[in-house]
């Protein structure tokens, strides 16, 4: 188990078309725009770049709907 936590890298997990969000965009078009991928997180971008990551359950516990 050990192995497969350390020796996996990012790359062998993710998928090539990633979904994103914009640091701008209101909550609920983020939490629509998980759920239509049927995906749990994405990264959030600021001018193209990563500046965070942003959960499909912290937006239901934080009540956006």
């Amino acid at each position: 188990m050990r192995d497969v936590m350390f020796g996996t890298t990012g790359q062998t997990i993710m998928t090539t078309k990633y979904t994103y969000a914009q640091a701008t965009q209101s909550c609920a078009k983020v939490l629509g725009v998980l759920e239509q991928n049927k995906i749990s997180a994405a990264f959030v971008l600021d001018d193209g770049k990563p500046v965070g990551l942003i959960r499909m359950l912290s937006l239901i516990q934080a009540g956006v709907a």
